[in-house]
């Protein structure tokens, strides 16, 4: 018995050392497992303090350039208000700290950088000591050039303790405002970069007769009549004033020059009366020019190339120095080179893919043909290897202020040319402009437009068509033949081109993009851009103009010409009887008779919105699209269509002087 308790006192002994052993390992185990738990959660704690840091830096950085978008698509301002003939001082750079945005949260912070980029036109003055502000010259006595800003580059650090972030935008705007001002409105004269927004109408220089030299004064005209008041609409090659000739001794002459409006728009100011002179190289009138139905008084604003810029490109630059900033740009500009060009590959395969399958019976494929189909489409025309090269090659033409899609020279710039277009005919497809529309009518909204040309049918006056025919008899060329534009042409096929429908799908269907891409052969890969939209956007032979001078010598009356023909002092052969002038005129060489021809602008037109129609140039639309993707700048408008003064005479008979020389002219479209 005694044994027994003592065997079971010694076995409840080795127990209780075993469950100690087993408490204390258990014990380190726990131990172990909170002391591991407290330094990764302390850890992770302290990634996740660095991760929102960064977070709160983005939301920051994101925020000022919220900001500034916001602010822009009011005005510029940071820019002095603009005041006509003072000297003034423009910045072409801006930088601003945003600390009220953040109030309720101390750590936050944004600074923005504002860097204005103008239109390749602009004129700077200064040199590389000077802050790049623009100064503005005032002219009183000129027409005044007016530069305009092309696109403004925005970085927007933000910071949120130690953490920070960077965003590039491009805040892009259609058409462009002048660069010496606080607007970010754009101006709608189609040609702004040649003068002021009112165009002055001058009188012709005097020219003088064959056979007349030094009799006509040439300093000063006559105003006879007056047509037209402020604020009294006009349509192009309206008559607006006669003036009248004046002999060098003072005489009066029955030489006159209807002066008539070179574009349709509104008279602002009238300088001169009936029975006062005005002086050769003085306006007799300003015009305010009627943007027509080519355009709305809207302006495409948009930020665009929202880019986060890694920790790594700005760290270690201080972005209050410009050319750090545009440091930064080099990495953006290199971002939207692989965007856009990435395009290109997929682009040509669907083409290639579509192409392969045309004419095909898919009722009929099997697996194998559709196979074959498949791996003999051709792989793309580049690789990735050759970003590095093309990018170095590309930057290298924008060093020099070439536009890479422009300036098409190597197989890197074609390529670049050939994504860039597509590019815009995406956006193109797609296109609906800034501002609340119901969802329905925002997918309507693109296959709800029409194309108007920028000019409508018309025809020369019976005068002008009488002349070029005679004309046309004394040089054996039928200038009337000449005088045919594409519009008129197709009508005679029942082709309407002065307004074509459009169509959401430029891949079927007919309508503006099938009939401009296909016209042209637009689907050539050596196109640049600048012939694209010059292409797509207007129309060639949309227009001419007629201009015939007859200056080889004094007409005449039926009878005084006869006798003179008669006393042998006169060639019959040397003229030609005008019967609507009733006077024999002097033959005039084929020199005197100019046909030019214009490529007509197109106007996008529409009207889903009726009491807020949108309307814009096209080529101007096509630009914005192309401000999305290049880092480049605007193209310069074309050439201007106007209509032209014409000057007429009397046919002579013996009598007191008189100044002759004529000179008529006209449109046709």
């Amino acid at each position: 018995m005694k044994n027994q308790s003592r065997w079971v006192g010694k076995c409840c002994s080795h127990k209780r050392g075993f469950s100690m052993a087993v408490g204390l390992a258990a014990s380190i185990v726990v131990l172990l497992a909170v002391t591991n738990l407290v330094f990764y959660s302390s850890h992770e704690i302290n990634i996740v303090r660095t991760m929102l840091g960064i977070k709160k830096a983005d939301f920051a950085a994101f925020s000022g350039l919220n900001v500034v978008n916001a602010r822009l698509h009011e005005n510029r301002w940071y820019q002095p208000k603009s005041i006509p003939n003072q000297l003034q001082k423009f910045k072409s750079s801006h930088t601003e700290k945003l600390a009220e945005y953040f109030t309720d949260e101390k750590t936050l912070d944004a600074t923005i950088f504002i860097d204005e980029i103008p239109h390749p036109k602009a004129q700077k003055s200064g040199n590389d000591n000077t802050d790049g502000s623009i100064w503005v010259e005032v002219a009183p006595d000129k027409r005044q050039y007016r530069a305009l800003l092309d696109h403004i580059r925005v970085l927007s650090l933000g910071t949120a303790g130690d953490e920070k972030s960077l965003y590039f935008g491009k805040f892009i705007m259609t058409p462009e405002p002048y660069l010496a001002d606080d607007q970010s409105v754009g101006h709608y004269v189609e040609s702004p970069l040649e003068g002021e927004d009112l165009i002055p109408i001058y009188p012709e220089a005097v020219w003088d007769n064959k056979g007349e030299e030094g009799k006509t004064a040439k300093d000063r005209k006559g105003v006879v009549s007056v047509a037209v008041s402020p604020g009294q609409k006009v349509k192009m090659g309206d008559i607006i004033m006669v003036l009248a000739f004046y002999m060098s001794d003072g005489g009066s002459t029955t030489r006159r020059e209807p002066v008539v409006s070179p574009y349709s728009g509104t008279v602002k100011q009238v300088l001169v009366s009936p029975g006062q002179d005005t002086l050769i190289g003085q306006p007799v009138a300003y015009l305010e020019k009627d943007p027509g139905n080519l355009y709305s008084k809207k302006t495409l604003r948009k930020m665009v190339q929202i880019t986060k810029i890694p920790l790594s490109v700005f760290q270690n630059l201080d972005l209050n120095n410009r050319e750090n900033r545009f440091k930064v740009y080099a990495h953006v500009s290199r971002m939207m080179l692989e965007s856009v060009i990435n395009r290109v590959p997929m682009q040509s395969i669907r083409e290639e893919v579509t192409d392969k399958f045309k004419g095909v019976n898919e009722t009929s494929l099997t697996f194998k043909q559709t196979t074959d189909m498949l791996n003999s489409i051709g792989k793309p025309q580049w690789g990735v290897d050759d970003i590095e090269k093309m990018f170095a090659a590309l930057k290298a033409k924008s060093d020099q202020n070439l536009e890479p899609d422009i300036d098409v020279s190597t197989d890197y710039d074609r390529i670049y040319a050939q994504a860039g277009k597509a590019v815009i005919s995406s956006l193109w497809s797609g296109f609906t402009p800034d501002g609340r529309l119901a969802s329905s009518t925002r997918k309507a909204f693109p296959g709800m437009a029409g194309y108007k040309l920028g000019v409508q049918p018309s025809n020369l006056s019976a005068e002008m068509i009488s002349l070029i025919k005679l004309v046309s008899e004394q040089h054996g060329i039928d200038y009337m033949a000449q005088l045919t534009t594409e519009p008129q042409e197709q009508l005679k096929n029942n082709v309407d081109l002065y307004n074509i429908a459009s169509t959401t799908n430029p891949k079927v269907g007919t309508g503006y993009w099938e009939y401009m891409r296909n016209k042209s052969n637009l689907g050539e890969k050596g196109d640049n851009v600048k012939d694209y939209i010059g292409k797509m956007g207007q129309l060639k032979n949309g227009a001419k103009k007629a201009v015939i001078k007859l200056d080889q010598g004094t007409p005449w009356e039926d009878a005084p010409f006869k006798q003179m023909v008669a006393d042998g002092t006169a060639n019959p052969d040397d003229y030609f009887w005008w019967p609507e002038k009733e006077g024999w005129y002097k033959k005039i060489p084929k020199e005197n008779v100019v046909i030019k021809e214009y490529d007509i602008p197109y106007g996008y037109n529409n009207q889903s919105n009726p009491d807020d129609p949108f309307q814009m140039e096209v080529s101007q639309m096509m630009q914005y699209f192309r401000k999305h993707y290049t880092f480049g700048t605007t193209l310069p408008p074309n050439d201007d269509y106007w209509a032209e003064n014409t000057i007429t005479d009397t046919p002579q008979a013996p009598g007191p002087p008189d100044s002759t020389g004529a000179k008529y002219s006209g449109l046709s479209s």
